[in-house]
């Protein structure tokens, strides 16, 4: 099983939220973002921290602030979706 990493957020405004309330980080560099591990992934996010929340910040275009980042296994849902590049 492969992990990613999921931002949820919070909308100050709750008109301003729509269906999408998080965001999945998929890439960095171009380059695919998996983890063989819920602890690779964990340790990914808590070393690029700061890009991962001003990224998710930036996707909503301020009207959302981030929450938690989680890693999440990668599922059909997830490759269904585009997903957000870094």
């Amino acid at each position: 099983m492969k992990f990613v990493i999921l931002v949820l957020m919070i909308f100050p405004i709750p008109t301003d939220r729509g269906w999408e309330d998080s965001v999945y980080i998929t890439h960095a560099d171009n380059e695919p973002l998996e983890f063989v591990s819920e602890n690779k992934c964990a340790e990914y996010a808590r070393e690029n921290q700061n890009n991962i929340l001003l990224f998710a910040y930036n996707s909503f275009e301020g009207k959302a602030v981030p929450k938690s980042i989680l890693c999440v296994p990668k599922d059909s849902q997830i490759e269904d979706k585009r997903g957000l590049e870094t």
